[in-house]
């Protein structure tokens, strides 16, 4: 069961189209795995086509239709659960290409043997998920079952989605399809549960911050 969703304000922002890309790539995601938020983003999105309707009539440029036809051609965000998955010599190839749709798989960082995953110390893997927004970094992490993410706050809004495994955070599970919010006011240790890795898609505006004494003293040399 999927407990913790994104909050209202942001289902609303993805239904209007306001959210920037990478977030938007975060809850979309979400949103396939979860039969909830895909029912309130249809009943957000119903209500604004209603109210569009309602809106007076405004000329439209000389190239509106060709600006339109371009972006029908570029990737969809939302329907991306179609085609087939990228072959990925790793461990975890499995449970990758259960848990992420089309459209993350073909922005992952590839190298010769599949999806290239950093080591970030000796707890977490990154492999670089390529987005178009400037001030956001988007990416996979992977975490030692048992381990712990360093203890951090953020610069801006952090969102992670969890893909695969479970981690503990603040006195919250959080496993497969649920959705965490954090900003500058949270420092926080998540660690992942015993047994498997736990493999996220996290969203990261601006940069995260290490705290704690190792944490300040390395800050500057270091990017999860």
């Amino acid at each position: 069961m999927i407990r913790h969703l994104p909050p209202h304000e942001m289902l609303v922002d993805y239904a209007s189209g306001a959210l920037p890309q990478p977030v938007a790539i975060a809850v979309a995601t979400h949103a396939q795995l979860c039969d909830e938020s895909r029912d309130r983003i249809a009943a957000l999105e119903g209500v604004g086509g209603a109210m569009m309707m309602n809106l007076a009539p405004v000329a439209m440029s000389d190239d509106a239709l060709d600006r339109v036809l371009e972006r029908l051609d570029a990737p969809s965000v939302v329907d991306s659960q179609e085609g087939d998955a990228p072959a990925l010599e790793n461990s975890s190839v499995d449970d990758l290409e259960r848990a992420l749709p089309a459209d993350i798989r073909a922005r992952l960082a590839h190298g010769d043997d599949g999806i290239r995953w950093l080591r970030k110390g000796s707890a977490v893997e990154s492999a670089e998920i390529s987005a178009d927004v400037d001030g956001y970094d988007v990416r996979l992490l992977r975490i030692g079952a048992g381990k712990a993410v360093p203890q951090h706050t953020h610069e801006g809004l952090e969102v992670t989605l969890c893909l695969t495994g479970s981690y503990q955070d603040d006195g919250k599970r959080f496993a497969k399809g649920d959705f965490q919010v954090a900003d500058p006011s949270i420092d926080h240790r998540p660690v992942a549960d015993t047994g498997e890795d736990c493999i996220v898609l996290a969203v990261v505006e601006r940069r995260i911050r290490l705290t704690g004494l190792f944490g300040r003293i390395i800050n500057p040399f270091v990017r999860l």
